[in-house]
């Protein structure tokens, strides 16, 4: 909920923030997805239906036959975690059991090596 100040304030943000900023923003967003789109589709365990647009963060449908010693979404997201220092949020705290949802409002490096150690998960835990 936007609390009365922050209401009122948003038409002066919105009227006096350079119009370049919205564009270079949605460009590093749309960068950002392109690139994990591109990424996810070396990982066969996982798959992304949708390619987003311009978003901070994507949805992917965890493949759970693919994984030999992973139950659901919040199993694999803990063993992510631990193993790889790496944080997904699991799908069935939206609703989405199955699913996991990813960051992706980072640094070119960083969302690269993320991905880097999501592959290697996967791999290690994959049957294939």
């Amino acid at each position: 909920m936007v609390n009365a100040f922050l209401k009122a304030a948003i038409p002066t943000i919105l009227k006096d923030t350079p119009k370049d900023f919205f564009h270079r923003r949605q460009m590093f967003l749309k960068d950002k997805a392109d690139l994990a789109y591109s990424k996810l589709a070396d990982i066969p365990s996982l798959k992304c239906y949708l390619k987003p647009e311009a978003c901070t963060f994507l949805w992917t449908q965890l493949e759970m036959s693919s994984f030999l010693n992973i139950k659901d979404d919040e199993d694999f997201c803990e063993k992510l975690a631990t193993e790889e220092n790496l944080v997904l949020l699991p799908g069935i705290g939206f609703g989405l059991r199955g699913w996991a949802r990813h960051s992706i409002d980072m640094d070119t490096q960083t969302l690269e090596d993320a991905f880097e150690r999501l592959k290697s998960f996967c791999d290690r835990h994959s049957g294939c």
